[in-house]
């Protein structure tokens, strides 16, 4: 607390920044300069996200298997995506086969699942999912309890 503040324009903030904004590329696996951390919840992370990878009309299949899917409906929407859900009773997973199939039919641009849905407490199981995704040449985008998978702009 004794610190002195730094404000937005000092170079040892400046600094700071650069660094985390190389830390981000690398964790996001980008090149893009302007790679930047969110101030904000992860709920303003989550939405900054997709909206920068949502366009209008974007398909976005949504496996809802707690509250933090229909968040996930929500920000899609404000996204202008079109949103096709599939919903599992609370308390229970979807079998990865189940999204499997569904990413065949509707080929979304976007998928939008909870790893760890807290609401729940339950661990949906994404490892498969996560290897499709890598044979796709797509991106696998996680934070915290969720993650998109699709192709960016």
């Amino acid at each position: 607390m004794s610190n002195r503040i730094l404000g937005q324009f000092d170079p040892d903030f400046l600094t700071i920044m650069d660094d985390t904004m190389e830390l981000t590329r690398q964790a996001f696996e980008t090149k893009n300069k302007w790679a930047f951390a969110v101030d904000g919840s992860g709920r303003a992370g989550l939405e900054a996200l997709m909206s920068n990878i949502i366009s209008k009309g974007d398909k976005v299949l949504v496996p809802v298997l707690g509250r933090f899917g229909n968040l996930g409906i929500e920000l899609a929407q404000r996204a202008g995506g079109e949103v096709i859900t599939m919903e599992t009773e609370w308390g229970t997973v979807f079998d990865q086969d189940e999204i499997i199939a569904k990413i065949k039919e509707v080929k979304p641009k976007v998928v939008a699942i909870v790893h760890g849905e807290t609401s729940t407490g339950r661990l949906q199981l994404i490892d498969r999912l996560g290897a499709r995704r890598k044979r796709s040449g797509r991106f696998l985008s996680g934070r915290r309890g969720g993650f998109l998978y699709g192709s960016a702009r």
